[in-house]
C-alpha cells in the first residue's frame, strides 16, 4: 500500500534489530528468520542447540538444519532459514578436548 509508511505495512521491510553486549561466557548465536520463531519459542531454540551439542554434534550447520526441519515439522510455512554460530565460550566437545585440537 503506497499510502502507508514502511512500518505500517502488513509486511514490514524493517527488521527487528537488537544490540546486546557480548560476554566471554556466550556460547552460541542463533540467527533465524521469523519462520523459525513463529513456531519455536526462544527457550526451545536454546534447548535444541544445547541438546544437539550434548549428544556430540559439533557441526553448527547440522544443528541449524535440525532447527529448520523442526520448524517445518511444526507447521511453519514462512521463510525458514537459520544459522548457528559457535562462540569462544562454548564448551569444547570431549573428542576435541582430548586431542588438543583448537575449536
Amino acid at each position: 500500500n503506497t499510502k502507508l509508511a514502511p512500518q505500517d505495512q502488513l509486511v514490514s521491510p524493517l527488521p527487528d534489530v537488537f544490540i546486546f553486549p557480548r560476554d566471554a561466557r556466550d556460547e552460541y548465536i542463533v540467527i533465524a528468520c521469523d519462520g523459525v520463531f513463529d513456531v519455536l519459542r526462544d527457550f526451545e531454540v536454546v534447548d535444541a542447540v544445547t541438546t544437539q551439542v550434548k549428544t556430540g554434534e559439533t557441526d553448527m550447520g547440522h544443528i541449524a538444519k535440525h532447527l529448520v526441519q523442526t520448524s517445518f515439522d511444526r507447521g511453519s510455512r514462512d521463510n525458514i532459514s537459520c544459522m548457528v554460530v559457535r562462540m569462544p565460550g562454548a564448551p569444547v566437545p570431549p573428542m576435541y578436548a582430548r586431542c588438543g585440537v583448537p575449536m
